[in-house]
């Protein structure tokens, strides 16, 4: 039997306060409960990052700097992630976490995603995962952005069009 962590993460401190981290951990705890035994697993412990961005390393967060030295200390055989992206939505970043861990003998494994990092090909679906975070961390962003300049012209027209209408009325 072994010891497992289990990293949860939100990025924004409004998905903090709606509590999904919450919901990380529940399901956590029911993929422990069914699939713990059959790994091993008799004890697991968690860390949590509320409210802390997946574009930083790992070892600049709170919980992660602290899964990092536990790691390093040898504490656990096995990381749990809800999705990869919990982890980071930096390939990088993904990848330096996945080395730490390699080098220790610690699987790195996603409780929604299937991919044994033990083959080649695990260890491609693992990249392909992060990757994709990062595509999606980088659409959401130009989307943002897209929408911050759409709302100032929107405003700009509007403020133009009140102008032109009061100017009519006086």
């Amino acid at each position: 039997m072994s010891m497992a962590a289990i990293y949860c993460r939100v990025s924004s401190d409004e998905q903090a306060e709606k509590g999904t981290i919450e919901g990380q951990v529940q399901y956590a705890k029911k993929y422990m409960e069914l699939h713990g035994p059959e790994a091993c697993i008799e004890e697991y412990e968690f860390y949590l990052d509320e409210g802390v961005s997946g574009t930083l390393p790992l070892a600049e967060r709170p919980a992660g700097a602290k899964l990092i030295a536990d790691a390093k200390a040898g504490k656990f055989k096995a990381l749990y992630v809800y999705r990869l992206d919990r982890l980071a939505r930096s390939v990088k970043h993904v990848l330096d976490t996945y080395d730490i861990l390699e080098s220790r003998n610690i699987a790195l494994k996603s409780m929604t995603e299937a991919f044994d990092t033990g083959t080649p090909t695990g260890k491609f679906f693992m990249t392909l995962l992060a990757s994709i975070a990062a595509l999606e961390r980088d659409t959401a962003k130009t989307k943002f952005s897209l929408d911050k300049v759409q709302s100032r012209v929107y405003n700009r027209i509007r403020t133009w069009r009140t102008a032109k209408l009061m100017e009519v009325m006086a």
